[in-house]
């Protein structure tokens, strides 16, 4: 056993030493490969010069670069994923540092692995002064990254006029489109940038382009509210009664993002307030699913045509709560509201959570008391008046409904049960839509046999309105930049 102890001992310290020559051959190694650069008013220390470059040409530090490139350092040497020094300058818009990049040969138009390359990264910058002298040294115009975009895309979408100016004037496509079939025009709808709108017709861009999904840049306007757009479209011709793939109109798009101003502009200028989308929905039908009853009303005045017959736009579910001082019932109810009438029809069921002392007279002057259980069935409608509109999807008003139930019961450790009878049930009360939920509160008249409480209670109602109409209608995403 000492034996094996003196080996042990002998080997943790041959360990060490070992160790101690690694560590020392290490710092050796990082010395070896430490250098230094004297500059006129600094000197730098550095290990890996292709990684000092770039850092220069990201910082715009000419003399770093200066240096660099003057001890051999590969001007277009790359990092991790791609990027070269001239596309850090160029996107933090050093100009100074572009240049000199340029004059050392720098590759103008080579692509890090997004291929977002210099001149695609001073155009999302908004670098319009390098953008110009890449352009006169040769960067290719139409470059596109992964998704197929040019600059002038990027320019019409970042509403970057002097950018576009410039790439127009030097000859850009303003009908190449991505891989989603957006256009130049299309970018510049989307976001409202009027101006560039307007540079990009002058220069030929087709008004009725379309993407893979068929949206024409004034369906695109309308869907985004900018009126002005949609005016300048209408008055360069656009058709307003164009469809995308999914039979959307201008009009249909406006209503479904509720884009109040341009849809009053459409009708004015014509849309059609009757068009029919799919077999089993039309333009007012949109407008249903949405709430909203001041499209409603605008489609109206432009000669829209509403069906008379029962529209069943919403499922019905709620839990209901009715109580006086001297009984509590809880459940719940469902149905279905009808919006041309402003109706609902539900159908429920509410029982006491817990049995309550009850005088059954059984002769006169004779009573027996019992605690009784007691539940009851009801069927009805309620009537909604609406008075003010509070919002897109919420509303405020009065109700009054008529519901006839049927009570039964029993008495608890007997072998009798209280009276069975048919009830009819007047309500009324205020009411408060706020988008799913509605919220229902007033008074109840409700009468049960045998009972000494009064047959006067309040009502709340707390449930879901679940919009059962589908809309078809589906605005166009935005874009990926």
């Amino acid at each position: 056993m000492a034996i094996v102890g003196r080996i042990q001992k002998q080997f943790m310290y041959l360990s060490k030493i070992y160790l101690l020559l690694l560590l020392f051959f290490m710092i050796e190694s990082v010395k070896a490969q430490v250098n230094t650069l004297i500059l006129a008013d600094t000197s730098y220390t550095y290990t890996d010069p292709e990684f000092e470059l770039l850092d220069a040409a990201s910082r715009g530090d000419t003399a770093k670069i200066k240096a660099f490139l003057e001890i051999g350092t590969d001007v277009n040497t790359v990092n991790w994923d791609g990027v070269t020094p001239l596309m850090y300058a160029a996107q933090a818009g050093h100009l100074p540092a572009v240049e000199m990049l340029i004059d050392e040969g720098a590759n103008i138009n080579a692509k890090p692995y997004n291929q977002i390359n210099a001149l695609m990264g001073a155009v999302i910058a908004g670098h319009a002064y390098v953008v110009d002298t890449l352009i006169l040294n040769g960067a290719y115009i139409e470059t596109r990254n992964l998704d197929g975009l040019t600059p002038l895309m990027y320019a019409a979408a970042y509403n970057y006029e002097v950018i576009a100016d410039l790439l127009l004037f030097y000859g850009a496509n303003v009908n190449a489109s991505d891989n989603y079939g957006n256009e130049p025009i299309h970018f510049s709808s989307y976001y409202g940038n009027l101006a560039i709108t307007d540079k990009l017709v002058v220069r030929g861009a087709n008004i009725e382009s379309i993407d893979n999904e068929g949206f024409t840049p004034l369906m695109i306007a309308a869907q985004n509210g900018h009126l002005d757009h949609v005016a300048y479209l209408l008055d360069q011709g656009a058709d307003i009664d164009k469809t995308n793939s999914y039979n959307a109109d201008a009009l249909s798009l406006a209503i479904v993002n509720r884009q109040y101003e341009v849809i009053g502009l459409l009708l004015e200028r014509g849309a059609d307030p009757n068009r029919i989308i799919d077999r089993n929905t039309n333009v007012m039908d949109i407008a249903w699913s949405k709430g909203d009853r001041f499209i409603r009303e605008m489609l109206e005045n432009y000669g829209a045509t509403d069906n008379n017959t029962l529209r069943v736009t919403h499922f019905i579910l709620d839990s209901e709560f009715d109580w006086n001082n001297k009984d509590l019932l809880l459940g719940g109810q469902i149905g279905f509201y009808e919006s041309n009438f402003k109706t609902q029809i539900t159908a429920g069921y509410l029982t006491r959570p817990a049995a309550r002392s009850v005088l059954i007279e059984d002769k006169p002057g004779i009573f027996y008391q019992y605690w009784e259980r007691r539940s009851y069935f009801h069927l009805g409608a309620d009537k909604f008046v609406q008075l003010r509109q509070t919002g897109y999807a919420s509303s405020f008003g009065l109700f009054a409904g008529l519901h006839a139930g049927y009570t039964y019961g029993s008495f608890r450790g007997s072998n009798q049960n209280p009276e069975e009878k048919l009830l009819f049930m007047p309500k009324a009360g205020f009411y408060l839509d706020y988008g799913l939920l509605r919220i229902k509160s007033g008074y109840e008249y409700l009468k049960f046999p045998d009972s000494k409480a009064s047959p006067h209670r309040v009502y709340i109602s707390l449930g879901l309105n679940i919009n059962t109409i589908r809309n078809p209608v589906k605005p166009k995403p935005e874009p990926e930049l």
